[in-house]
């Protein structure tokens, strides 16, 4: 109600606020300042000298820009007709990749990855890499395979979603960003 005040820094209240909605235990959410930070936060955690990830190409450049800043490579994969190849993505995981970013939809193709496509893929990724779900343009996507990700919560615990109250909702100058994951990632 207050713009001039700054928020409380544990943002308790939306917490509580998306674990009602989501039925998610408070435990699993991440606050930030729009994904741009929680992109920086996974990044800071996991990416140094000596590591990598693995992203589609073109997608969203902070991936990408945060990769460079911790000096660590980046392995980006060409999109398939728009879309990630989630084979050759896979092919490019090793021992050091820390994370792969998957962008559905894509931004800037606006393609997708189907529910079979990406449980296929989860099911193939290596337990110890964290796969990031970025959902920022989810509530625009009208196709019915289009995968409920709090549900994949259930089976995968190496995932952690990005969403965003910026897009759809058009708050971006609130840069309110999320993250839901197993407790233990957050």
């Amino acid at each position: 109600a207050n713009f001039a005040l700054y928020p409380e820094g544990s943002a308790s209240a939306l917490k509580n606020a998306l674990s009602n909605h989501y039925n998610i235990q408070k435990n699993q959410f991440l606050i930030g300042n729009g994904s741009d930070e929680i992109i920086c936060i996974i990044s800071r955690s996991l990416l140094r000298p000596g590591t990598n990830t693995v992203m589609a190409s073109p997608t969203f450049s902070q991936y990408k820009h945060n990769a460079i800043v911790e000096n660590a490579e980046y392995r980006e994969i060409p999109l398939k007709n728009g879309s990630h190849d989630l084979e050759a993505m896979l092919e490019a995981i090793d021992e050091q990749t820390t994370i792969v970013w998957l962008c559905t939809p894509n931004n800037p193709s606006g393609a997708y990855i189907p529910e079979n496509e990406l449980i296929a893929f989860l099911d193939a990724v290596p337990q110890e890499v964290l796969v990031v779900l970025d959902e920022a343009y989810r509530e625009y996507v009208t196709a019915k395979d289009y995968p409920n990700s709090h549900e994949l919560l259930k089976k995968y615990s190496n995932i952690i979603i990005l969403q965003t109250f910026s897009k759809i909702y058009g708050l971006a100058s609130f840069r309110v960003g999320y993250a839901i994951a197993h407790s233990e990632i957050i």
